[in-house]
Parts: structure tokens; sequence; C-alpha cells
């Protein structure tokens, strides 16, 4: 078949499992009307990617005019490798300048979200009726083919529409993309979707927390600063004894503490609102046993204190000598924490 699969088309096919496309035939071209008649019936048309077909022509006299056929012409020198062959007999659009085409039509948000997918270990795919009893009878009868697709199961033990695999590009593949692409249709709103993308996730909700916790205030989210998903941590041997272990994963890692930092001043001040300052705050408590609940009402007030010790001298820190606002605010913080040693009873707690 000589037209390229390509945006909403190419984007479900990248989403569909190895073990889907096992069960089909080959794709027949779409020129003529006979043709694009068994296209229609085709199993991967039906069950795949839908009955608007979106294909890619580089010559404007192939455009066709089928209704089951949305034709994309690409008016300009394509990126090296942005056309991938298949088993099926099709070429389509690589996952890449899958997401360029649709940064054309999508919203920031929803481009952030595929990219997520791209970029992670997870892909949503939910098999029609057809394509399960397919796939359920290939695998009693044991001959669907090995690969590296995964299908999750729910506590139910129930097959999900939810598969595991190796993720389709990097994070840095994607950078470098929207760099390389520049001045191309959907260009723009790629490489600010791309600068959200914070790494890499294993399910769409590990994606969808992400994109809610970096988005600004104005646009709906907690505007927290950056951070990295599912940091591999090297342990050092005294914690590989402890933990049984050489390494661990953080499901989000903040920049500042990338390096070991974790002067909890720099990471309360990340936080406007008095009543977040408390519950971050309260992240640093270690586990303690006290007796009553006096006792931690004061090793509570004693650990905000001296959070908020630390995050005075942060701000001393960083304060511009021009900054008259920023003094105001620094006196008013030291007030507030010499009103608020004058009140604490004194209990000693220490941070792990």
């Amino acid at each position: 078949m000589e037209e390229t699969l390509c945006d909403i088309s190419a984007f479900r096919l990248h989403r569909t499992p190895p073990q889907v496309f096992a069960l089909m035939p080959t794709v027949p071209a779409a020129q003529t009307g006979k043709t694009r008649s068994r296209l229609k019936r085709h199993p991967l048309v039906q069950h795949v990617v839908g009955s608007i077909i979106h294909l890619m022509v580089t010559d404007r006299r192939k455009r066709s005019s089928a209704k089951c056929i949305q034709s994309h012409l690409a008016s300009t020198e394509l990126p090296f490798g942005c056309v991938q062959t298949t088993d099926l007999g099709i070429n389509v659009t690589s996952p890449l300048f899958t997401l360029l085409q649709l940064a054309q039509h999508l919203s920031e948000e929803h481009l952030a979200m595929a990219m997520y997918e791209f970029c992670g270990t997870f892909s949503v795919f939910k098999p029609s009726t057809e394509i399960e009893g397919l796939l359920a009878t290939a695998q009693q009868a044991g001959t669907l083919p090995a690969n590296s697709w995964r299908r999750v199961t729910g506590q139910d033990g129930k097959p999900t529409s939810l598969w595991q695999r190796s993720p389709l590009i990097s994070l840095d593949e994607l950078r470098q993309f929207a760099v390389a692409t520049k001045g191309l249709r959907g260009n723009r709103r790629f490489a600010k979707a791309a600068k959200t993308v914070t790494g890499m996730t294993a399910s769409p909700f590990e994606a969808q927390t992400s994109i809610l916790l970096t988005q600004s205030r104005r646009k709906g989210g907690e505007g927290f600063p950056a951070f990295t998903n599912n940091q591999r941590i090297a342990l050092s041997p005294a914690a590989s004894m402890l933990a049984n272990r050489s390494t661990c994963y953080a499901d989000l890692l903040f920049d500042q503490h990338k390096e070991g930092e974790t002067n909890p001043g720099k990471l309360l001040n990340a936080f406007t609102d008095s009543e977040e300052q408390r519950e971050v705050a309260s992240l640093f408590n270690a586990t303690i046993h006290l007796e009553n609940e006096g006792e931690q009402q004061r090793a509570f007030s004693d650990a905000l204190l001296r959070i908020k010790e630390e995050s005075l001298k942060e701000k001393n820190r960083t304060w511009d000598p021009s900054d008259m606002a920023g003094l105001q605010e620094l006196i008013k913080a030291k007030k507030e924490l010499e009103d608020l040693g004058r009140k604490r009873q004194q209990l000693h707690i220490s941070f792990n």
C-alpha cells in the first residue's frame, strides 16, 4: 500500500498491541473503488483505526475523494525517519511525526497526555468484542506470538484495556524532535507540550497526575516546581544493606533534591498557602512514638518552627536589597517566627 496511515489513525495504530496485528491479514491498497471497499471491511479499519482513515500523501493528485478516507497532503520535505513500515503491508507515520500532526488540532494538555503515553511504559487499547474473542481463542490455542507487550489484569483477575510495553520514544528524542521540526505546522504547540512532560510514566493515572501537578494554577493545576517521574536512585552500600536492594525508584523526584539536597525551607518556599505549608511541614515529621495528643501537638509545633526558620534563612539568602516589598515580607515573617517561638512548648524531635 503506497499511502501512509497518519494523524489520529496512526496514533490508534501505535497504541495497538502486536498480538492484535498477528490476527489480521495484509491491508489492501486504496487506489480503486474495489480495493477501497475491501479496505473498509478490513479488521484494522473496523476494530482499530476507525471508519475514517487518515492517509498522508506527498502528491496532490493522489488525494482521495472517498468518504471513508481523509487525505493529508505533505507539502514540504518530510523529516528523516518519519515514515515506518509494518507487517500488515501498510506504512505509518512514526510516533514523533504522529504527535506533530496531532499538535495541529489537539489542545496542549491532550497533546501532553499523548506524549506521556508514547514516552511511557503503557498503552491504552480496548479490544472490540470480536478482537477479544479472537485473542482468547489464540491464547488458549497457544498461537499468539511472544512479544514484549503484556496486558494488565484488574483486581478481579479480568484483563483490562491497559497494556505494558517498552517506551515508543524517549524524552530526549521528543525534545530533539521539537527543535528539529521548528517551522513546521504544529511545532509551536508540540514544543510547548514537550516542555511539560516530566518523564517516563507507567500508567495513565501517573501521567494525569503529573499534568495536574505541573500545570499552572491559572490553568487549573497545582503549579508544583519541576520534578522527574520514576527516577532511578542508586543506594549507598549502607542503604543497600538496610533496603536489601542496590537501587530504588522515586515516583516523583523534585529537581532541587536530585543531588541529595533536602533543605525543607526550599521545599516550603514552593508553597504560599499557610495550610499547604503546614501539610508540607508535617511530611518532615519523623515517625516518633508520643504518649498523648499534647505531646503530638508540641512535636508538630517544634517541627513547624524549625522548618519556618530554614525558610526564613533561604529567603534572606535570596533577597534582593532593592526589593522593598520583599524586605517587608521578611520583617513580617521574622515577627511571625518570633511569635511562634514564644508560644511553642519545647519538645525535642529529630529529622531522619
